[in-house]
């Protein structure tokens, strides 16, 4: 099964230096930053440097972090009914493993539907095509992420343990996090080989280099 946490049209910048500055100008302009897009490690000069929590060799990231708390609310209709349980169960894996994150799931907002620039943070179902059982949709300006969406396909042939790494990797996503080579262990690979995944320790170094923990 596969991943994918852009639209389609989704690219990925690693290492071509005009690429990256193309995309940054495109997203302060336009406000709208698609979460998948993979800047090489040491996209973020900007950051304050920290010796306890450093760059992880190799690992890779969207070229932007969450500035401000963001919270999910999850619209379950549409299919199964565990979504909020699972959302709960997943975001509380990436707190343990980083600490405490501005990432957080807020309850049920039933019927809210995902639409995208309603300024509102939702996880639901959606149709996706092909083979992808999840996408996460990011929207910034001016460098703030002013809302985040996952959309996780209902008619996907996955135990919950699925759903569960499934959702982990889309709020990867989110946090900053791109897909990571398949040699480097990880749930946020694009592909998903297994339902048990997990955090790796790279990606908890990963999230503790963002977020200084």
């Amino acid at each position: 099964m596969d991943y994918l946490s852009s639209p389609a049209t989704e690219r990925h910048f690693v290492g071509d230096l005009r690429n990256s500055i193309r995309l940054i100008f495109a997203a302060l302009v336009s406000g709208y930053v698609i979460g998948a897009m993979s800047f090489p490690s040491g996209g973020f000069d900007a950051l304050p440097s920290n010796a306890a929590f450093p760059m992880p060799a190799g690992y890779r990231f969207t070229g932007q972090y969450l500035k401000n708390t963001i919270t999910i609310c999850v619209d379950p209709l549409g299919g199964p009914d565990a979504l909020l349980e699972v959302a709960y169960e997943a975001v509380g894996d990436w707190q343990r493993a980083v600490g405490e994150l501005p990432l957080s799931v807020g309850g049920l907002c039933p019927g809210r539907g995902i639409r995208g620039g309603d300024g509102f943070n939702v996880l639901g179902w959606a149709q996706l095509q092909g083979y992808v059982v999840g996408t996460a949709q990011i929207r910034s300006r001016l460098g703030r992420i002013t809302e985040a969406d996952i959309f996780i396909d209902p008619a996907s042939d996955y135990p919950p343990g699925c759903l569960r790494s499934v959702i982990e990797h889309e709020m990867g996503h989110v946090l900053g996090l791109g897909h990571q080579p398949g040699d480097t262990p990880s749930v946020m690979h694009r592909r998903l080989e297994t339902c048990d995944v997990g955090l790796s320790s790279e990606d908890a170094a990963a999230v503790r280099f963002l977020y200084h923990h």
